[in-house]
């Protein structure tokens, strides 16, 4: 029996029950015009099957551009310069922060090549190797998704993942597999969703490499290609629809402020919610500088006092030209009830969360926190401290834009000997959205025996936020100067079991 048979053979059983299989294809390492990427633009046109070129941005040149402007194909991102490290350009042996780099310049190298629209920000990591720290910034990054080979990480519901699993390299001699191995693969890949254990829904990706290909091994893919595209039990996809049925994240831009307009017009609701706890010196001071620093027009302010059955600033006369809510706990709770009554009494879209020792010290903070949250739904929060007082937590190095509004990433997978691993999220002053709060339920869910101090309760947030895709961005902008800072120093509030220290 030929190689081919046995799926024509597989794909007749799908037939016979009615099943159809998606499949596309992938062809890795395109940098220039080769008369190797030439034949497979001709195996392209004569099976009409519409590939996805994984380009390597650090040595594409002029000629693929050219090549690629004649052909049906679409572009995408084949890591940075495809350098050999330990364990992978995007692996595990990296820094997150030097990954995040890499793949950024590389998203510039295709821009000035192609044009920002003249490739599909899909990201293809070398060797099929990328860490679950850089997989998780995948959507904060601009990208649609990614596609490896053979899934060889957990997958993420945050990030679209379509994958080639179908390698057709025989990589230890540099050359295609014998066709009875390929066929192999695609019938096992066929009958593994045929039979329920993958879902029959996900393609079956067919992966190349055009600068190791002969002419038998082109004439091979030409009749398998032609084998499956002509067959009732297949859809042959265009790997550039892979990925548009996916919800586009609205994403921030790494362009230079001048290439965009700036546009604060928008508007959205928004309220203010302080949490205090005894301290009506620090918390005048933390209103009243809002007060003269805010220019965004917010729904309310609402302080929720923990302890205190009455405000004490509520009567004051000064206050009561804002639209104040004041509540109270009754009792001393701790901080995360307190905060979980107060987000529970809000209604708007958005919340500028605050405790009740900080002092603001320039405008503008909220329009450009909601610039940052509304262009990038994977970013949680955004602080407003100064980059150079972030309680040592490490900020990435590139630059996004959201409008003309600058921002960084802080980096996730800090980790204080004293405090434990942290990855952005925190109660410090920032815009949220009151969706995210909702998708965790409450704080105090965290914490089910009420035995957990407030900042491990935080952390285990931050925890929540990290596995579902979630980031935290900082203003960047006026040389990262911020908009707040702290005044609580050494007057830290206890637990609510301890004594509150002063």
């Amino acid at each position: 029996m030929q190689p081919e048979e046995e799926v024509r053979n597989e794909l007749a059983t799908w037939a016979g029950e009615g099943m159809t299989a998606g499949f596309w294809w992938r062809d890795d390492d395109a940098v220039s015009d080769t008369p190797q990427l030439r034949r497979l633009i001709e195996v392209a046109w004569t099976t009409r099957m519409v590939p996805a070129l994984a380009v390597v941005p650090e040595r594409a040149d002029d000629s693929l551009v050219r090549l690629v402007s004649t052909a049906e194909c679409c572009v995408w991102q084949h890591g940075w310069g495809h350098h050999f490290h330990a364990s992978g350009e995007f692996g595990d042996g990296r820094a997150l922060d030097a990954m995040t780099h890499d793949a950024l310049i590389g998203q510039r190298a295709l821009d000035r090549l192609f044009g920002p629209s003249g490739w599909q920000r899909v990201f293809v990591p070398p060797n099929h190797a990328i860490s679950m720290a850089f997989k998780a910034l995948i959507p904060s990054l601009g990208y649609l998704g990614v596609s490896a080979g053979v899934p060889v990480t957990p997958g993420l519901d945050h990030v679209v993942e379509v994958n080639a699993e179908v390698d057709v390299m025989n990589w230890p001699e540099g050359r295609i597999l014998a066709a009875s191995a390929v066929c192999e693969m695609l019938v096992e890949q066929l009958k593994s969703r045929r039979l329920g254990e993958v879902s029959i829904g996900r393609p079956i990706g067919i992966l190349t490499h055009h600068l190791v290909f002969d002419d038998d091994a082109w004439d091979f893919m030409a009749r398998l290609f032609e084998l499956l595209r002509s067959h009732r039990a297949v859809e042959e996809l265009r790997a550039g629809t892979l990925f548009e049925a996916a919800v586009k994240p609205a994403r921030g831009s790494s362009r230079p402020p001048e290439a965009v307009k700036a546009d604060h017009g928008s508007t959205a609701d928004i309220t203010v919610v302080v949490t205090s706890c005894g301290r009506p010196d620090l918390l005048a001071r933390t209103l009243d500088s809002f007060f003269k620093y805010n220019t965004y027009p917010i729904r309310e302010v609402v302080v929720m006092e923990d302890g205190a059955v009455e405000a004490p600033l509520a009567r004051e006369e000064r206050y009561r030209q804002h639209n104040i809510r004041w509540l109270s706990t009754g009792r001393r709770l701790g901080q995360m009830p307190a905060i979980d009554a107060a987000y529970q009494s809000v209604g708007s879209e958005y919340i500028f969360h605050c405790e009740d020792d900080w002092e603001f010290i320039a405008p503008g903070f909220v329009e450009r926190s909601l610039s940052v949250l509304q262009h990038n739904p994977a970013i949680l929060q955004v602080w407003i401290r100064a980059l150079n007082d972030t309680n040592d937590h490490p900020v990435m190095d590139d630059l996004f834009f959201a409008d003309d509004v600058p921002y960084r990433l802080m980096q996730p997978g800090y980790h204080s000997e004293e405090w434990g691993t942290w990855h952005g999220f925190s109660f410090n002053p920032g815009l949220r959205r009151r969706r995210d709060y909702e998708l965790i339920g409450s704080f105090g869910s965290l914490d089910p025996l009420r035995n957990k101090k407030s900042y491990e309760v935080e952390r285990a947030a931050s925890e929540f936020y990290r596995e579902r895709g979630f980031v935290a961005a900082i203003l960047a902008d006026d040389g990262g100067k911020g908009y707040v800072r702290h005044i609580g120093w050494g007057r830290r509030v206890g637990e609510p079991a301890d004594e509150p220290r002063v």
